[in-house]
């Protein structure tokens, strides 16, 4: 199996529990399953999650980010509430932070939904209840997540869930630094001035996004965003860079589920439409009042009358038909107008609109009143016939030609021409190796497109080389759009060992983008490309007596959920 990273902490003693299996990673820090090491206490299992360090940060913002972990601790350890994970123990040790809370057997709600698929209404119901009680409570007690995600969401054995990782929780009004328990240092004010971002790209709420001030209704954006990941499966927005993301929040509205998917009413998007609404005093001003709207909403056909719209400005009433909300908000109103020749002007295309809906509806019905002969036929379109992908000139395609030496499963696949490898593994990451196949030295290019994933700074892809027959030894080559573009060189050899990492600025980032990965590898000497371009201007030379000479290549997928689709595979001679 392929050893995903914070392997090497395994077996380690942290704060009196020893770390016996990694459950998960993301950003810059891995959950272990532990066991208290004390002969006279009971065994029961923990999760104990660590503060990772990375070698491409400086010391300074290391520390800020290590500053920031175990404010988490200190936040979630004053609200004691039913749905969020109370916090057992926290600290520092061997360089390393670290805090411990309850393990909790059914994953989080990201994985459920991945596994069982967009949820009922009802169930969706009761999980944003839940939530939306832990939010209102830690609300209440001066604190904003900033953070709400389904991934953030742990489900126990009996289905009942909890708020956790409040390791970037704003506190209101500086509660605890009037309290004398935070101490401000130069950290923390090069923080500030890096505006380091705050929340996941597809949870964000427009303020943040644009680097504004943030109060509670920010958390409120986030629960309708996730909301709408329960209801869809996927969240309400989609592309390919954190920037698209965010310029998607900020100016442009959400799907309509009710188009999307027929079984939803158009009441429930009147729901999402306001807790997604792009200013926060348009939002609901509680978690509770969304989710008592969202069980309204399901409850009957009516739409709740509290569920008034602001849109281009106009407050809307609840009665009015969706589509025409969708239709009205499409308008292009130019920027120029404003007040009430803005209001003014609005008003008289919804009426127009109205009368429009109506007069169509009464011709339709007349076309099809019995008797009239009425037929319905669908016209083809000219589609302009897709642009070629610019391949690698190759005498070979090991994918191609190789192709039964590649896994085939459900996760990995052949179609299209373009061989599609997917994560559905929690905690660890995806390989598909080339069977039968040893290369000591050479020179590797691929096209490699990544179909969908989260642009976090765990959502890494790309090639494994040199991998021996155990999988005890290998090198990765990755990639992630994270931070507009990054990589990172790793080699496993019973441990992670991190060779190189930095930015990419030659990363192609954006929907449909392909990217050619290219290796070049001769004895301890390893040159690495992206897109033609170079990452160093000496080749990385790897020395070390656990350094991999010869072995399989194969592909690499590190998130859950993330997909990648390649071809053009070529492996030749090493270009030294």
């Amino acid at each position: 199996m392929l050893h995903s990273r914070g392997q090497e902490l395994l077996g380690k003693t942290l704060g009196g529990y020893v770390l016996e299996k990694l459950l998960g990673y993301g950003g810059s820090s891995a959950v272990y399953l532990a066991r208290c090491n004390d002969s006279t206490t009971p065994s029961t299992p923990v999760a104990l999650k660590v503060f990772l360090p990375r070698t491409h940060l400086t010391r300074t913002a290391y520390l800020e980010l290590q500053r920031r972990f175990l404010q988490e601790a200190q936040a979630a350890s004053r609200l004691q509430h039913p749905h969020i994970v109370p916090i057992y123990a926290w600290g520092e040790e061997a360089g390393l932070a670290y805090l411990v809370m309850p393990y909790l057997a059914g994953g989080t709600l990201a994985h459920y939904v991945r596994r069982h698929g967009p949820l009922p209404l009802e169930e969706a119901a009761t999980y944003v209840e839940q939530i939306a009680s832990a939010l209102d409570y830690a609300h209440q007690h001066g604190y904003i997540h900033c953070d709400v995600k389904p991934a953030n969401i742990l489900l126990n054995e009996q289905g009942r869930v909890f708020l956790c990782d409040f390791g970037i929780a704003r506190l209101l009004q500086d509660a605890l630094a009037n309290e004398g328990q935070v101490e401000e240092s130069p950290a923390s004010e090069q923080a500030a001035a890096m505006s380091i971002p705050m929340g996941t790209p597809d949870y964000l709420a427009p303020e943040q996004a644009l680097n504004e001030p943030v109060d509670h209704r920010a958390d409120i954006y986030a629960l309708g965003a996730t909301l709408f990941y329960l209801l869809a499966g996927r969240p309400p927005f989609q592309a390919d860079s954190p920037i698209a993301l965010a310029l998607l929040h900020v100016h442009e509205p959400p799907p309509a589920l009710c188009e999307l998917d027929p079984r939803i009413p158009p009441q429930v998007d009147y729901v999402l439409r306001k807790a997604l609404a792009k200013f926060p005093e348009e939002r609901f001003a509680s978690a509770r009042l969304l989710s008592e709207a969202f069980q309204q909403a399901i409850a009957g056909p009516e739409t709740p009358a509290r569920l008034r719209l602001s849109i281009h400005g106009l407050l809307l009433p609840a009665w009015l038909p969706f589509p025409l909300v969708r239709r009205l908000e499409a308008l292009p109103i130019p920027s120029s107008f404003s007040g009430r020749w803005k209001i003014l002007l609005l008003t008289l295309l919804l009426l127009l609109l109205l009368c429009s809906s109506s007069l169509a509806y009464a011709l339709h019905a007349a076309r099809t009143r019995p008797g009239n002969g009425a037929s319905a036929s669908l016209s083809t379109s000219d589609f302009s016939p897709p642009q070629p992908t610019v391949a690698l000139t190759a005498p070979v395609d090991q994918l191609l030609t190789g192709a039964s030496d590649w896994p085939h499963s459900s996760s990995a696949f052949f179609a299209d021409g373009e061989y599609y490898l997917l994560n559905t593994s929690p905690g660890t990451s995806a390989l598909a190796l080339y069977a039968r196949h040893h290369f000591d030295d050479f020179h590797l290019a691929v096209n490699v497109r990544q179909v969908r994933g989260s642009h976090d700074d765990a959502d890494y892809y790309g090639v494994v080389f040199r991998a021996s027959s155990d999988q005890q030894r290998y090198y990765v080559f990755a990639v992630a759009s994270w931070g507009g573009g990054s990589y990172a060189v790793w080699r496993y050899s019973g441990r992670w060992t991190t060779l190189a990492e930095g930015p990419a600025p030659s990363l192609l980032i954006g929907p449909g983008t392909v990217n050619t990965l290219e290796v070049d590898a001769h004895g301890p000497l390893l040159r690495f490309f992206i897109n033609g371009q170079e990452l160093s201007s000496t080749p990385l030379h790897d020395s070390a007596p656990s350094a991999p000479v010869n072995g399989s290549i194969g592909l690499y997928v590190e998130e859950e959920g993330s997909e990648i689709a390649c071809s053009q595979l070529y492996i030749g001679p090493a270009r030294f």
